[in-house]
């Protein structure tokens, strides 16, 4: 007998957010390191939150032949609410390669960044984050399966952005972040290194997930 597998699941959100910036453009103050930091903790976090998403879907049957592996290559849009309104739009492609015995593999993704009006609350008040319509972020990286779960990744963030803050300060940014993350049951751990706003950074972050 075969093993039947039911589908794979394509990677739809794995980074919502990235920021690093290294010029201050525009009237106002600029991002302090706190503020900078914040700002890059919670782009890589929103990227974890839509990690479940990736993985093999439905137990395969017993086999006493091998099976070939599955590859396949998917293009995927997706747009979601940022936390204090407007909108992030993630549009990209995974392709990849699974084993269809042990369910695991490496997929490999690209994808782009474009933010509308998305906002989050700081500790200094409201900052709303743009990308220009020609020059989304840009996001490459991969992710590893074990078992039809993700488990392991890592993936860099470029480009820039502008920001405003709803006392009137504004600026531009230009990223360049590595964000690298784990996975252990329902424990993410995410590091984030590189500069956001011209200032270096370098966090890493454990979340549980119930």
């Amino acid at each position: 007998m075969r093993r039947k597998w039911t589908s794979l699941v394509p990677v739809m959100a794995l980074l919502v957010f990235g920021t690093a910036c290294s010029d201050f453009l525009g009237s106002g103050g600029n991002l302090d390191t706190q503020d900078a930091a914040d700002v890059a903790d919670f782009m890589a976090a929103t990227a974890i939150d839509g990690l479940d998403g990736i993985g093999i879907v439905g137990a395969p049957a017993a086999s006493a032949e091998a099976a070939p592996p599955i590859t396949f290559t998917r293009t995927f849009t997706v747009t979601r609410s940022c936390p204090a309104g407007g909108t992030v739009t993630i549009s990209g492609k995974v392709e990849g390669e699974i084993d269809r015995d042990t369910r695991s593999g490496t997929l490999t993704e690209s994808r782009t960044i474009s933010m509308d009006d998305c906002a989050r609350e700081l500790r200094r008040g409201t900052i709303t984050l743009n990308t220009a319509d020609d020059a989304p972020i840009a996001v490459n990286g991969q992710v590893t399966i074990e078992n039809g779960h993700h488990v392991a990744g890592s993936f860099t963030k470029t480009g820039t952005f502008e920001w405003s803050r709803s006392n009137g300060d504004s600026g531009s940014c230009t990223i360049d972040l590595t964000i690298t993350w784990s996975r252990d049951g329902n424990t993410f751990t995410h590091t984030v290194k590189g500069t956001i706003c011209g200032r270096e950074i370098e966090r890493t972050t454990t979340r549980t997930r119930g």
